[in-house]
């Protein structure tokens, strides 16, 4: 029976030279209270009476770490270690003792020593059990990387006999108050306040450790967590809320279109696919310009975080002095319509030399196409585009649609819901991002493979540099007939008479690009002899050849005319 009024000195019970002895005492007679005999004011007092005690428990477990540490280290140099090799072996011994990993026996480790030799007030706090162990580890981290003078003032004033903060009774310490981001906060406000420089040199510090990773979660989720500067990791989410919201605009502010939580789009969209788009909506047929766009869009990007290693020319467009600019920034692969369209990838012909960059063909037919059109039935438009989807699937070849999700694309999102179902929907489709389809491609093309003959029917398949993550099957055809062999290595025995023929319809009356038909006439020409366009500043025109200076003297009585009228 627990007694409020009664109390137990352990050293009356056991000799004080027995310290393990007198806890193994303490934890039997926890063991043996009865709490069911408790009323539930003495069960509501006996558990902050115990967290009271584990927080003196925790001081004593550092205090003891914290001279293992020390002895270890004299030990190792009395033995001839060097000194900075002193102490490795600490965090492992700690680790073991305390039933967990080396790594955490070592932050334990490392944290004894911290309170035990900067943070005496902290320390004291705890062995009082005014702190718990948790509020304590925060001081430490809260303050790791600043010097020992500053920890031991930041001590002080949050956990000194005399702090005050204007929060603390009589008989209180600051810190006691606060819950474990407010001692965060604290510490943050007292560090700058006494060194800001030595605050500032740690978030430099800490931004060259940013970096991403991934653990497992039940249920085969997984957490992928990025930790970075605050600014462009919070401007990230920002602009991740911004999209879910236009995604989940025109329908229960809760879900999607598609059924789908604000949970599940934020999740879907972060692990969207980002790549670049150019600075200005244009493809220039000058290469500086080219160069000069798209060197503005990387550094936007790369200011939140993002490397691109790939381009998608607005309008579809593409030329050479654009290929050789993305061979200069060493993008990967590059996705247009003006090389070819609804077509396997390839690497585009520079007239001398194939282009490092692959280039990945889409289909020609975006949703701002239909607008233009004055087509904005949304059945029509879905229709239009599963159709293209089955065709392309029914080949056996890779189809890509494209739009833009801010603006034309975002008006439809029952479309885009119905292509995404429906491309889920269709058997054996792989689903994919166009960078992990591109960097499969480009893995595949580089493949060297080879057929073998063993005799009495078989054959053997042999890949080189073979990768699981890539499955590959091989496709013996007959007239309208084709057996799919799933190539499960780098060795494949294939038996001849035993492969299963299926009769493959291939449709040949697939949806045409019909809206693909450009304006034709004199205005038409002239635009694309200037290489006209309205997004690029006027100051940035070049003025090279005669159409530069004439699209320069248009552009600039187009926007005279524009001011002086006023928007329409």
């Amino acid at each position: 029976m627990y007694d409020q009024g009664m109390t137990i000195e352990l050293r009356d019970l056991l000799p004080a030279a027995d310290p393990v002895a007198g806890v193994a005492f303490f934890m039997g007679w926890l063991r043996r209270v009865d709490m069911l005999a408790l009323t539930p004011e003495e069960q509501l007092a006996l558990a902050g009476q115990i967290e009271a005690a584990k927080g003196t428990m925790a001081a004593a477990q550092a205090r003891a770490v914290a001279e293992f540490d020390a002895a270890q280290r004299i030990e190792h140099v009395q033995r001839g270690g060097r000194p900075e090799t002193a102490g490795r072996s600490v965090g492992s011994q700690v680790g073991l003792a305390l039933r967990t990993s080396p790594s955490r026996g070592d932050a334990f480790g490392r944290m004894a020593v911290v309170l035990t030799d900067q943070m005496p007030h902290t320390m004291r706090a705890l062995e009082e059990g005014r702190i718990g162990e948790y509020a304590a580890s925060v001081m430490v981290s809260a303050t790791s990387g600043l010097p020992g003078e500053l920890r031991e003032e930041i001590d002080e004033r949050l956990a000194g006999p005399d702090s005050t903060d204007g929060l603390v009774e009589p008989g209180q310490i600051a810190l006691e108050t606060m819950t474990p981001r407010q001692i965060a906060g604290a510490c943050r406000r007292l560090a700058a306040e006494l060194d800001a420089a030595a605050v500032v040199a740690r978030n430099a510090r800490a931004a060259a450790g940013r970096g991403v990773c991934v653990r497992p979660a039940p249920d085969g989720q997984a957490y992928l967590t990025v930790q970075g500067p605050m600014v462009e990791v919070v401007g990230a989410y920002a602009a991740l809320t911004r999209d879910t919201d236009r995604v989940c605009s025109g329908a229960d502010e809760a879900e999607s279109a598609d059924g789908r939580g604000r949970g599940a789009v934020m999740a879907d969209l972060a692990g969207r696919d980002t790549q670049s788009h150019g600075h200005f909506h244009h493809v220039y047929r000058d290469r500086t310009q080219n160069a000069r766009n798209l060197t503005r869009a990387d550094k936007v990007l790369r200011a939140w975080g993002i490397t691109p290693t790939a381009f998608a020319g607005p309008g579809g467009r593409w030329n050479r002095g654009l290929a050789e600019v993305l061979e200069g920034l060493g993008y990967t692969y590059s996705s247009e319509f003006q090389t070819g369209r609804d077509d396997l990838p390839f690497f585009p012909w520079l007239g001398d030399r194939f282009s490092d960059v692959l280039q990945v063909p889409i289909h020609p037919v975006c949703e701002g196409l239909f607008l233009e059109s004055g087509l904005t039935d949304p059945a029509t438009i879905t229709a239009y585009y599963l159709d293209a989807l089955e065709q392309r699937v029914a080949v056996g070849a890779p189809a890509f649609l494209y739009g833009h999700p801010e603006r034309r694309l975002g008006r439809f999102p029952k479309v885009v819901a119905a292509i995404a179902q429906a491309a889920r929907s269709l058997e054996g489709t792989w689903c994919v991002g166009l960078s992990e389809f591109a960097a499969w491609w480009r893995w595949r093309t580089s493949r060297c493979w080879s057929v073998v003959e063993r005799g009495r029917g078989w054959v053997d398949v042999v890949f080189d540099d073979w990768d699981p993550r890539y499955p590959l099957a091989i496709e013996l055809a007959r007239p309208n007939h084709i057996a799919a062999l799933p190539i499960e290595g780098g060795l494949t025995p294939v038996p001849l008479d035993g492969l299963v023929y299926e009769r493959r319809r291939v449709r040949a009356d697939g949806p045409e690009p019909s809206l693909l038909k450009g304006p034709r006439g004199f205005k038409a020409v002239a635009r694309r002899a200037l290489d006209w366009e309205l997004v690029t500043p006027l100051a940035e025109l070049p003025s090279q050849t005669w159409a530069d200076r004439l699209k320069w003297r248009l552009r600039s009585w187009k926007e005279r005319r524009t001011t002086k009228e006023g928007p329409r």
